[in-house]
């Protein structure tokens, strides 16, 4: 799966990829990635930024 937005005021883009893995009728596995840029603002905001996390679901 793939989300993603873009707002023109700052030039903001963000997209958020998924991976699914189904390993048994009870158990999932997913890997969630985030990444982000937009302008330079005159803030301590960051610019730009990426992620990635793992997911480890279990349904009982």
């Amino acid at each position: 799966m793939l989300s993603g937005m873009y707002g023109p005021t700052g030039n903001f883009i963000y997209v958020g990829p998924t991976i699914t893995y189904s390993m048994s009728d009870v158990m999932e596995l997913a890997v969630i990635g985030q990444y982000f840029a937009m302008d330079k603002v005159a803030s301590a905001l960051a610019s730009e930024g990426s992620s990635i996390f793992i997911r480890l679901k279990w349904a009982f």
